[in-house]
């Protein structure tokens, strides 16, 4: 709690989480796990979790996510997008997802204002540099908008400013 300074836990049993997003009302948090490995060539036992900040009770919304790595709830709060081997579209009444890009390393995903595109880091393996890439949301067209960044990235995080004029 930030007022008080108060660290207490929500919860126990996640397996690796890897990102997390509160939802609009501020009482529950999406939480993605990352249950697979490599070491057991299991990919896809990835969930998206539905976590009550108040009691901790725990709701699997969706099971079979390939490394999720990355969320953000559109604007509606009715579906999110997961970056999971792909940028895919999460309803979170029912569960179901539809891909809409293949995106090659998975990292964060933030939408942008007004929520008609979205924003991702990536790496493109080929040629070992970093870039920022813009997904539209009505056409999934996706395009580059920034790189090849210095270095090598991994798409860990990324967040925009209120207006969408840069991102960290």
């Amino acid at each position: 709690e930030l007022a008080s300074g108060r660290v207490r836990t929500v919860t126990n049993g996640l397996e690796n989480p890897t990102r997390m997003a509160i939802e609009a009302r501020g009482e529950t948090a999406l939480v993605l796990e990352n249950r697979g490995s490599g070491f057991s060539g299991d990919y896809s036992s990835g969930r998206l979790i539905r976590v009550n900040l108040l009691t901790g009770e725990k709701t699997i919304l969706a099971t079979g996510l390939n490394a999720p790595r990355g969320i953000a709830i559109e604007r509606e709060g009715e579906t999110a997008l997961v970056r999971a081997n792909g940028i895919y579209r999460v309803d979170l009444l029912t569960g179901s997802s539809t891909l809409l890009a293949y995106a090659n390393i998975n990292g964060d995903i933030a939408i942008g204002p007004g929520s008609a595109y979205a924003f991702f880091l990536t790496e493109e393996l080929y040629r070992g540099m970093g870039v920022i890439k813009k997904i539209d949301l009505a056409t999934n067209e996706v395009t580059t908008v920034a790189g090849p960044l210095e270095g090598s990235i991994r798409g860990d995080a990324i967040e925009l400013s209120s207006d969408g004029t840069f991102a960290l």
